[in-house]
């Protein structure tokens, strides 16, 4: 069976048999920051999943969770943002910075409107199913 790679490649890494685990570990490494991000998230969750419920109402526990995770948030949107926009304008594209620019800061927007849009729905349900009564 014959066997095709290029020659950066061959220069770069050699010639290795593709098993499972290389394959699983090439993943990992690619994907290592979408796992961090999940691993955290799932650590905060679990990590403040009591304090939520020991709270006099789910919502109220949330809405503090909620409130935590957009001040982490807000700091890696600036973080980001920033570097993204900083880098773009750097380069002399000063579309993409403002194309950056702008999607950080609708991406916050969109974080704390989403909230209040779920409690309009709620509120409208709650409306209509008084009127129905």
């Amino acid at each position: 069976m014959a066997h095709t790679m290029s020659i950066p490649d061959f220069v770069r890494n050699g010639w290795r048999e593709e098993t499972p685990i290389n394959a699983f570990l090439a993943h990992l490494d690619r994907n290592k920051i979408k796992y961090r991000v999940i691993g955290t998230a799932i650590i905060l969750f679990l990590g403040f999943a009591d304090a939520a419920f020991a709270s006099t109402g789910i919502d109220v526990g949330a809405k503090r969770l909620y409130v935590r995770l957009i001040g982490v948030g807000k700091w890696v949107i600036i973080v980001k943002g920033g570097i993204d926009t900083i880098k773009a304008v750097a380069e002399g594209d000063f579309q993409a910075g403002k194309k950056n620019f702008l999607g950080y800061v609708l991406t916050y927007a969109i974080l704390w409107a989403l909230p209040w849009a779920f409690d309009e729905v709620e509120k409208l349900f709650t409306e209509m199913e008084a009127s129905a009564q």
